[in-house]
């Protein structure tokens, strides 16, 4: 395991970033000094924490599995990250032990791809992409290291709090509970602290209008977060503290849906009748069902939490052979050899 000392807390985040942690920051504080619940703090202290990653090296093991349990897919991220710039290689497992690879690097804004593999071997090419206009894998397809430090629904921890309007319970044996509700949405979340101050798990709903909340209460008297309909949930655990950080080591994400007859027991409602009771479109909780589960672990062995990364690290050399889309010359061609002279001008074309 390789440890390296962290540099500045802020130094590496945006300026808009920055100023999101100072404001939340400055807010706890005024709320602590008003003699508020002591669950705000805790989770500025969460915060503080997380904003101490800056730059990270490390193998994360990836499982996925579909509502049933199913596994769909097992693979390795090889992750390179620091500021701006990241680079993962992602390591599938195909059938009869074949391997694939694709490698992502976004750095100094461009974004390039790379897929190889066993069928190379078996006629095939590789080929590569440069100047691709979006990270090819979809927000919340799979866990980032980010995605390890509060994030959900796209958005970080940070933001969601920056937007929001908040509820604290605390709990016996020092657990804590925070309700963010959100001010420009009907989304709204669970955050669950530990007694240490750690982040156990965030959980989004959907959350119906006031009105409904408000008549739902008169008329059987129970709490209107009964009707709060799950999205999504991110657990987190096994932490360990490397370079003055509390980091976990696993991360599961959970994603929801209404059921199937849910949804034609509604259509059917709505197409026999012009009305419908406000109530009837919600969902009881045994029909809110798990649509997909991702497990992530990071390998402790391979873990660098703040190493020194060189930009060298986000290039990506492509082997004579590859066949290479270039979006940024508007050409395609062929690397059938790798001189210096080439190498340069592959590189020169990423800055």
């Amino acid at each position: 395991m390789q440890v390296s000392h962290s540099g500045s807390l802020l130094c590496s985040f945006s300026p808009a970033a920055t100023f999101r942690y100072l404001l939340i920051t400055c807010l706890s504080a005024v709320n602590c000094l008003a003699g508020e619940t002591g669950c705000m703090s805790n989770l500025q202290q969460a915060l503080a924490n997380f904003n101490r990653l800056h730059s990270f090296r490390g193998v994360i093991q990836i499982s996925q599995f579909d509502g049933s349990n199913k596994l769909l897919l097992h693979e390795n991220h090889h992750w390179t990250l620091s500021g701006e710039n990241q680079k993962v290689v992602r390591e599938r497992f195909l059938a009869e032990q074949k391997k694939q690879f694709t490698t992502y690097s976004r750095y100094r804004g461009v974004i390039t791809t790379f897929l190889t593999g066993d069928f190379v071997k078996e006629g095939g090419r590789p080929s590569g992409k440069i100047g691709v206009e979006k990270w090819p894998i979809p927000v919340g397809a799979f866990i980032s290291p980010h995605s390890f430090l509060g994030n959900i629904e796209g958005q970080s921890l940070q933001e969601i709090v920056s937007e929001s309007r908040e509820e604290a319970e605390e709990r016996p044996a020092g657990q804590c509970v925070l309700w963010l509700n959100s001010n420009e949405s009907p989304i709204s979340y669970q955050v669950n602290m530990g007694p240490d101050n750690r982040l156990e798990s965030i959980r989004s709903y959907v959350v119906p209008a006031d009105d409904l909340s408000e008549k739902y209460r008169e008329s059987t008297g129970n709490d209107p977060k009964d009707l709060w309909i799950p999205r999504a949930k991110l657990e987190l655990g096994n932490y360990i503290e490397l370079s003055g950080m509390d980091f976990p080591l696993s991360a599961t994400k959970t994603w929801y849906e209404v059921n199937q007859e849910f949804r034609e027991g509604v259509t059917q409602k709505m197409e026999a009748s012009k009305s419908l009771d406000p109530l009837d479109p919600l969902p009881e909780p045994d029909q809110v069902i798990v649509r997909g589960v991702q497990v992530a672990t990071f390998d402790p062995e391979t873990l660098e939490i703040n190493p020194h990364v060189v930009d060298a690290e986000f290039e990506i050399d492509f082997p004579p052979g590859t066949t290479i889309m270039d979006h940024l010359e508007n050409r395609n061609y062929r690397l059938e050899s790798l001189t210096e002279d080439v190498l340069d001008e592959i590189n020169q074309s990423l800055r």
